[in-house]
């Protein structure tokens, strides 16, 4: 009677098995409209073993559980979540959450949560980087609503959320009916934490039955300017909102507001709910209670339903579900009924007299009615229902067939598969919910015979099906699929044979890649002549309205013509560029054209060939990876209509600052094939295979053997493929022989078991496709496959790496590569070759001649690293240092010292070389470098004044790979760069140009010293100095200090 609880005891371990990123716990507790107890984990994973024998696991994922109030019957509800904090049921008893990002430029959601649903996230994700940033989380858009253009390649096996909303979200409630004007019946509202208390607010949204599943209606802010964290509603009509004391970390202060409505708390029916919560409901008759299943507030009905139930007042329950006008109270009668059944059951009784009454209402006229008294009838697998509820699956309400096939999946006869294969050729795939009940009812019937036919059907949403319902299983059988006519089940069946692992099917996946290492390509490419012109900028050009910049109207500073519509210009920074082409368009039909790019660009065309008619197509906001096709909306056209022999303009608009540098446009032509970029080779592989080819480059690396290695080579070599996948491939036949203890698509922890493997048995298979890889017309297959013949020594064309070398008109990389393989040559011509690359205008190729050279003559090379040290470029001079920290003499020991006691000191230089002196010291066997470097580190950690070593000399490519991918830095997590990021802190679009590098740097260091103005009294951003290293933080302020243009609007 105290509320205070007299004994405690666990009833379950096993949660949280890993450690994960902070506050990914276990979470908010709900009761569901059945009675269960429902809740919630982070990505922290589990391993369960219950009471009761059986072993519920998952390492990597989220997941919702429930369990009766008991503890007994625990389960795994839904799974594949990241980090939902709180969940929360409507009227209708359907289970919602807000899932949080994974702060890679990707969005929070608003999930569903559908029993057995699975969303998609692994924790393993949160870790990749670079061309596989966050693994198919990103690369197959796992977190996106579906759209028309991401539905032929996001995985089928997940299911989407149904809408983005907000940035953090954290508590989450349902709106129990009283209170606030009736406009917001049946609304959530959901915290959305940001770190940053003007950032942060309360959302409310209503989803809206849509087919078997929902869409979300109206979101919109209800209150914000608080660090709000959780929400509730009292017994007094007011909404609670909890604060949390300030940004990312514990302050020990917080707050608990209440936010009233004046229209709704004039309401008399919150006096009377508070006071019927008070008084409680365990005297009450059982006619009150069935009339307060009808009470306008949910927590009411949800606790006379419970009392009813614990009666077993079926006839109660009953009379409400038959004869009661409203739904809201025939639902809680049905679920009632459901909990009666379940009671009984647990005690070994019938529950013939509780499900009876549901079978008749099968046939209501209210669908809602139907459908909840269909989900009601699986609850305790009511057998008699099988009939009637095999009739269902054709009602004419999504909803009704959706609870119809769980409820017969749970029932578990065989005999009605057949009827469940009707429901899902009648969807045909248009309602990804409704497929997902008659997947998860075959799965669950283990109706193997009637599901290995649908492996020969031709319908493909039957097939789709098939390998859905066999990956649950994880099912052999699935090898078959790999091979289906359909690119998208050809690569689902991947998906579940790589991923879960299916290891018998394992060498099928594997040997898909003899159908992709055709390296002629086709003949058939569009015939074409691109204008490019470069306009290079004093910083970095305004992305924001390209279409009329005026830097466009100046001359350009460059001109050429190019075969292909592909501008990369190794220039560096700062510069605009134009490609423009009339193209011959070579058939009649449906056009999609298609830009990539870093930074971002714009695609336009005139159909009439008018340069006046040029309307914008297709845009990048912010950029792409290279032959990125389908990385952002908006980059794809729609379908355009173009005839045989018309000529269009097409014209491609970009802009780069710092970073990555590329643009190119492709097109889909009409017979499905794509040419990426126009007059490029053209494939006939969809891009929606791009998973499936990374799935099979992975089969090959892990299961080794020289045959798969010459497959490898294949599809590095192959042009008609996209970079990713060629890069993808080059790095598996780096690693070979030595593969990484991680899964490369997905992250996982999965040793090879060979691993390493003798190079001496390769070493041949190398040598037969390694010279042609060095020659290939990518520069950065090329480079790779000259570094890799040089370190599993093969032996390439000496004359062709000697010319390279020589050939001012080369890559700078190239040539560097070409200079190491050829180094080891032992051609009378090193030396030669050396000498010209000393002399060279390429600061890193002298770098590299020198490291060279130090080989060939260890005098020589010394004294020409201690000259660079003092003369060289930045870039010299850094390589130098670094080169000397390795050279066991004392000349290299001196001149470290010097540099130490002139860049570390107190008083020292501010030095781009200082960073290298530091590592060099610390590296270094002298005493008194040691010493220096170490005093360097003891001030650095409790002062600012050190750091100014890393104001100057930083890469800012390395930069903007640690602003993107660091998973400790976490930039995206709370700043927008170009378009993509949290909201936590201020954009860092356009920093450049507020912020010089020192102010930055302090930014990094010491956040709270300086505040923006409306973000709050203190900054949420945490000190990066434990996060990364000096060279991280010089390199995070070159990048940050490129950063010149302002932000652009999202979208256009």
């Amino acid at each position: 009677g105290d509320g205070v609880a007299e004994t405690q005891e666990a009833i379950q371990s096993g949660f949280g098995v890993r450690f994960a990123l902070y506050g990914h716990d276990m979470h908010g507790l709900a009761i569901g409209p059945d009675g269960r107890i429902y809740w919630s984990i982070g990505d922290r994973g589990y391993h369960l073993e219950t009471a009761d024998g059986r072993i519920l696991a998952d390492p990597r994922s989220g997941a919702v559980f429930r369990c009766e109030r008991d503890g007994s019957n625990l389960e795994v509800f839904a799974t594949g979540l990241r980090n939902p904090q709180e969940i929360a049921f409507n009227d209708v008893g359907d289970l919602f959450t807000g899932d949080n990002t994974s702060d890679a430029g990707d969005r929070a959601r608003i999930v569903f949560v559908a029993e057995a649903g699975e969303t998609g996230w692994t924790m393993d994700y949160q870790s990749l980087d670079g061309d596989n940033l966050r693994g198919p989380w990103e690369q197959e858009r796992i977190w996106e609503v579906v759209t028309d253009e991401n539905a032929s390649f996001r995985p089928d096996w997940t299911l989407p959320p149904i809408a983005h909303v907000g940035a953090g979200p954290s508590g989450f409630a349902h709106y129990p009916g009283l209170g606030l004007p009736e406009e917001y019946a049946d609304h959530f509202f959901m915290c959305d934490f940001t770190g940053s208390r003007p950032n942060s607010k309360v959302w409310t949204f209503r989803p809206v039955p849509d087919g078997a599943g929902y869409r979300l209606e109206n979101p919109r802010i209800f209150a914000k300017g608080m660090l709000n964290t959780d929400v509730a509603f009292d017994w007094n009509g007011r909404m609670l909102v909890s604060e949390w004391g300030g940004g990312w970390s514990a302050t020990k202060q917080g707050a608990l507001h209440a936010i009233s409505h004046p229209r709704g708390m004039a309401d008399p029916r919150i006096t009377e709910a508070r006071n019927i919560a008070i008084e409680g409901f365990a005297n009450r008759g059982m006619f009150d209670l069935a009339e307060l299943l009808g009470s306008d507030d949910q927590r009411i009905r949800q606790s006379a339903q419970q009392e009813l139930a614990e009666r077993r007042a079926v006839a109660a329950f009953e009379d409400v579900a038959r004869y009661e006008r409203r739904t809201l109270p025939r639902l809680h009668a049905i679920w009632g009924l459901g909990q009666v059944a379940r009671i009984e059951a647990a005690r070994n009784r019938k529950i013939g007299s509780a499900m009876r009454p549901l079978v008749a209402l099968l046939r209501d006229p209210d669908p809602e009615v139907r459908a909840q008294a269909a989900k009601t009838l699986g609850d305790p697998a009511y057998a008699p229902a099988k009939d009637a509820l095999v009739e269902a699956l054709v009602d004419p309400a999504s909803r009704v067939r959706y609870h119809a096939a769980m409820s017969l999946g749970a029932i578990g006869d065989r005999e009605v598969a057949p009827y469940l294969i009707a429901m899902l050729a009648e969807n045909d795939d248009r309602d990804r919910w409704l497929r997902h009940a008659g997947v998860v009812a075959l799965a669950r019937l283990e109706a193997r015979a009637a599901v290995e036919e649908l492996i020969a059907s031709p319908a493909p949403s039957l097939r789709r099906a098939a390998v859905l319902v066999m990956r649950r299983w994880a099912d052999p059988n699935l090898e078959r699929l790999l091979f289906d006519d359909e690119p998208t089940i050809r690569t689902e069946a991947a998906r579940a044979i790589h991923d879960l692992p299916v290891a018998e099917a394992m060498p099928a996946l594997a040997s898909l890649a003899a159908a992709y290492a055709d390296a002629e390509g086709t003949t058939d490419q569009t015939g074409i002549e691109v204008l490019r012109e470069i306009r290079r900028c004093d910083s970095s050009p305004d992305g924001k309205d390209l279409a009329t910049l005026a830097d466009f109207e100046r001359a350009a500073d460059s001109v050429d013509r190019l075969p292909v519509f592909e501008g990369i210009d190794d220039g560096g920074a700062n510069y605009l560029t134009r490609l423009e082409s009339r193209i011959r368009i070579p058939e009649t039909g449906e056009y999609r054209f298609a830009i990539t790019s870093d930074d971002s660009s714009i695609l336009r065309i005139a159909a009439d060939g008018d340069p006046t008619s040029l309307e914008e197509i297709a845009r990048v906001d912010g950029w792409t990876g290279p032959n990125a096709w389908l990385q952002k909306a908006g980059q794809q056209s729609g379908p355009i209509h173009l005839e045989a022999g018309q000529i269009v303009l097409v014209e491609a608009r970009h802009a780069q600052g710092g970073g990555g540098n590329h643009v190119a446009v492709g097109w889909t032509r009409p017979d499905g094939s794509f040419e990426g970029p126009i007059g490029g080779v053209v494939s006939d592989l969809p891009a929606s295979e791009t998973p499936l080819l990374r799935r099979v480059v992975d089969a090959n690396l892990r299961l080794g053997g020289a045959d798969r290695l010459e497959a490898l080579a294949g599809i590095a070599a192959n042009h008609r493929l996209p970079s990713v996948v060629r890069r993808e491939a080059m790095v598996a036949l780096e690693t070979f022989d030595d593969p990484g203890p991680r899964d490369r698509v997905l992250g996982w922890w999965r040793p090879v078991e060979d691993a390493p493997r003798p190079l001496s048995t390769l070493r041949p298979t190398y040598g037969r496709f390694l010279p042609m890889l060095a020659e290939d017309d990518r520069p950065e297959i090329r480079a790779a496959a000259r570094s890799l013949a040089g370190r599993v020594g093969v032996a390439l064309d000496p004359n062709a790496l000697y010319e390279t070398v020589l050939n001012a008109d080369e890559s700078s990389a190239d040539r560097i590569a070409c200079l190491r393989q050829f180094a080891r040559s032992g051609d009378d011509r090193v030396e030669g070759a050396i000498t010209v690359a000393l002399g060279s205008d390429d600061p890193g190729l002298r770098a590299e001649a020198r490291v060279q050279l130090l080989q060939l003559d260890a005098d020589a090379g010394l004294e020409s690293l201690l000259e660079a040290s003092r003369t060289g470029t930045v870039l010299e001079r850094q390589r130098a240092i670094t080169g000397l920290s390795r050279i066991d003499d004392e000349r290299a020991t001196t001149r470290i010292r010097s540099l130490a006691i002139e860049t570390l000191a107190e008083d020292g230089l501010v030095s781009p070389v200082a960073v290298e002196v530091r590592e060099a010291a610390m590296a270094s066997e002298d005493p008194e470098s040691m010493m220096m470097a170490r005093d360097w580190d003891a001030r650095a950690d409790e002062r600012i004044e050190p750091w100014s070593i890393a104001i100057e000399g930083g890469d800012p490519v390395a930069g903007a790979f640690i602003a993107r991918y660091h998973a400790g830095a976490s930039c995206l997590r709370c700043h927008v760069i170009d378009g993509r990021g949290g909201e936590a802190g201020p954009s860092l679009d356009g920093l450049a140009l507020r912020s010089d590098r020192a102010s930055i740097l302090q930014s990094i260091i010491d956040p709270q010293a300086v505040l923006v103005e409306g973000y709050g009294t203190a900054s949420a951003m945490p000190n990066m100095r434990p996060v990364l290293s000096p060279r991280e933080i010089r390199d995070l302020v070159a990048y940050l200090s490129t950063l010149d243009t302002p932000a652009t609007a999202k979208g256009h």
